[in-house]
């Protein structure tokens, strides 16, 4: 129940992230949660396979990197999703930053 939960969540957060940063488009509900279940796919394929190589770019840059590395798992989700797209890079880095502080922000709410 917890993986349908999360993945709804992250499906609205989506869908709220794509209001509001220009140039993201996710057009409707089954985008939105196609695009939760891909990015959630492709961040831990990200973070499972090139974590151990990114820590050092990690502690040189204080942690910034997640953020290009979100950026590039957002483009690479909307590459792959019909219906969700990114037009460019910097509209994902804009979209990676802002669905990071949506998380903490539901995470700091609900606990999820």
């Amino acid at each position: 129940m917890g993986f349908v939960i999360h993945t709804l969540v992250s499906a609205v957060l989506l869908f709220v992230m794509s209001k509001i940063v220009g140039g993201i488009e996710v057009r409707g509900a089954r985008p939105a949660i196609i695009g939760a279940l891909v990015l959630g796919f492709v961040n831990w394929a990200i973070w499972t396979f090139l974590g151990p190589l990114l820590l050092p770019l990690m502690v040189i840059t204080v942690g910034l990197i997640a953020f290009v590395v979100s950026a590039i798992a957002l483009k690479l989700t909307a590459a792959v999703v019909r219906g969700f797209r990114i037009e460019t890079f910097r509209a994902a880095l804009l979209g990676a930053l802002t669905l990071a502080l949506m998380n903490l922000v539901v995470r700091l709410v609900t606990g999820i």
